[in-house]
């Protein structure tokens, strides 16, 4: 039995799943298992995983889902941690990988046995270019955590510790969701136990075009906003400060969902939500309202749409490649394992 379970659920990433696995061989923290746990591969992820789990019978076990049908990355997490011993579970997709000492800096903080998760940071690979670019903004503000939650989810699961005790009491990674499964777990467990933030990075996420986050762009943003209505009727969050906060986070992620509808070429997705924005967006009770950009570019952008389809495929084009462009000068650091 080990302390902290790391839990992989594998879906054709043979390509970057040995690194995944020697990842967790060079942790300075040595009291662990891995779980590898197959999600209907059809590349050779199960080879590998069945290598790995004879070359370290005492460390490494591998599953696969009965008939090896696929059932989707928060069923097999959740799957893989009814096997797992360990008093703390770690999360680790088969296409990242963490650096060496990333169990011993979030261990060292569960001693307090108030603490439910414990999160550092995660750097971003773009794998085409070879590149790789800082972490997003992180939160360590203890006595706003849930708060700082609902409005943007900053923490990357990759770099966590779960106390597993949270989990025995029914939490779990919802299946509900393809893309943000992760997301309505760590509100739980703010709700539930203090969260502390590492100020070290700790795991990297690997942007390789096919992970779940990307495929399901749109999806991921339609979540984010039924997540934030489903919240907005959750009687715990029925206080005037939560409610006119996620007032503010639905019309956000409103924008957001027709913004990405725009770029997909989904016009009239689009103009419905942008309508929608605007409307929610004028009728928010909170005195920080939100940034009075987006209000001047949905008016431009519902102007656009009155152009017809072929203007628009032009400016969506445009809009997405500006995009890409002004995102190529992020930050770079070397990328060492």
């Amino acid at each position: 039995m080990a302390t902290v379970s790391i839990i992989c659920a594998v879906y054709n990433h043979e390509a970057y799943l040995q690194e995944a696995i020697e990842s967790v061989l060079l942790q300075t923290y040595k009291d662990w298992e891995l779980i590898l746990w197959d999600d209907g591969s059809k590349d050779g992820s199960v080879g590998l995983c069945r290598k790995y789990a004879e070359l370290y019978p005492d460390a490494i076990r591998f599953f696969r889902h009965y008939g090896g049908v696929n059932q989707g990355q928060e069923k097999t997490r959740n799957e893989a941690i009814q096997k797992a011993t360990g008093q703390f579970i770690s999360i680790l997709d088969s296409d990242d990988y963490y650096y060496p000492r990333k169990l011993e800096l979030l261990v060292a903080e569960m001693k307090n046995l108030e603490v439910g998760l414990v999160y550092g940071k995660a750097q971003e690979l773009w794998q085409e270019s070879g590149t790789m670019h800082a972490p997003s903004s992180q939160s360590d503000t203890a006595d706003s955590t849930v708060n700082d939650l609902i409005y943007y989810n900053f923490i990357s699961a990759g770099a966590t510790l779960i106390r597993r005790e949270l989990l025995n009491q029914g939490l779990s990674f919802d299946s509900r969701f393809k893309a943000i499964g992760e997301y309505p777990l760590w509100i739980e467990i703010a709700l539930r136990s203090k969260l502390v933030f590492v100020d070290e990075i700790v795991a990297v996420w690997r942007n390789h075009g096919k992970n779940t986050g990307t495929t399901y762009q749109v999806e991921a943003k339609k979540e984010l906003l039924d997540y934030a209505l489903f919240l907005k009727a959750d009687k715990r969050f029925s206080s005037t400060e939560y409610q006119n906060l996620l007032a503010e986070v639905i019309a956000q992620r409103t924008y957001d969902y027709a913004s990405i509808l725009y770029t997909a070429q989904r016009f009239k997705e689009a103009e419905k939500n942008y309508k929608e924005f605007l409307k929610l967006e004028s009728a928010i009770p909170i005195k920080k309202k939100l940034p009075t950009d987006l209000v001047k570019k949905t008016k431009f952008l519902l102007l656009i749409l009155k152009l017809g389809t072929t203007a628009n495929k032009v400016f969506s084009e445009f809009k997405n490649g500006h995009w890409k462009n002004k995102s190529k000068k992020d930050i770079q650091v070397p990328h060492k394992l």
